[in-house]
C-alpha cells in the first residue's frame, strides 16, 4: 500500500512539474466545483475558444490578469454548475449533427481568424484531441439548450401559459437578466467551490 502510494505520488510530483508555454503548471488546479477540479489548462482553453468565435485570434495565449482570471474562472463554474444541474434534469439533448455543425463553424472561425496555426496544434496545446473537443462541444450545446428552457420557464404566465422566446420582448430585458443571474446565484449556494487565490 505504501509503494502504491509513494508511486502515486512521485508521478503526481512529476506531472505537475510539466510546464506549458504559460510558464505555469498545466495541471495546476484553478478552482474546484463540487470536488471537479478547473486546471488553468481548462481555463484558458475555454477563454480562447470564446475568443475565437469572436475572431479574435491575436488576442490568444495573453496571461490572465488577476481580474480575468476571476471573471473567467467565475464564468467557467457557472457553466459547470449548469451542466451539472442539467444531467440532474436530463431533459435536454443535442444530436451529432448539431454537434458536427457548430464544430464545422468553429473550425472555419478558426482559419479565419488564426492562419498560422494548425487547429490540431492548438488543441494539442491545451491537452485536447478530437473526441474531448467533440465532448467540449456537445457540453456547450446541452448548456445553450438548457439555459433557453430556463428562459421559457422564467417566462412562464399563468395567463399566457408556456411562452417562447419571442415574449421575452414583454420583459425588460434586465429584469430578465437579473432573474436567470438569480438562479445561478442560487445554485452556486449549494455547490462547494473553491477559488485558488494565488493569481
Amino acid at each position: 500500500m505504501y509503494k502504491k502510494l509513494a508511486y502515486s505520488s512521485f508521478f503526481l510530483f512529476f506531472l505537475f512539474l510539466c510546464k506549458n508555454s504559460y510558464g505555469f503548471l498545466i495541471n495546476e488546479i484553478a478552482g474546484t466545483v463540487n470536488g471537479t477540479p478547473i486546471t488553468l489548462n481548462e481555463l484558458y482553453f475555454f477563454a480562447n475558444v470564446n475568443q475565437i468565435n469572436e475572431l479574435k485570434c491575436n488576442e490568444l495565449n495573453h496571461r490572465f490578469s488577476k481580474s480575468s482570471f476571476k471573471r473567467n474562472l467565475n464564468i467557467y463554474i457557472n457553466r459547470l454548475i449548469i451542466l451539472e444541474q442539467e444531467k440532474k434534469i436530463g431533459m435536454i439533448k443535442v444530436s451529432k449533427n448539431q454537434i458536427d455543425a457548430y464544430i464545422k463553424s468553429f473550425k472555419k472561425k478558426f482559419k479565419a481568424a488564426c492562419k498560422n496555426m494548425q487547429f490540431s496544434t492548438f488543441l494539442k496545446k491545451y491537452g485536447f484531441d478530437k473526441i474531448m473537443f467533440f465532448d467540449y462541444v456537445k457540453n456547450t450545446l446541452l448548456e445553450k439548450e438548457f439555459i433557453s428552457e430556463r428562459l421559457r420557464f422564467l417566462l412562464y404566465s399563468p395567463e399566457s401559459g408556456i411562452s417562447t422566446l419571442n415574449n421575452k420582448k414583454k420583459m425588460q430585458s434586465k429584469e430578465l437578466l437579473s432573474k436567470l443571474e438569480a438562479w445561478v446565484q442560487r445554485l452556486r449556494k449549494h455547490a462547494d467551490i473553491e477559488i485558488n487565490d494565488n493569481y
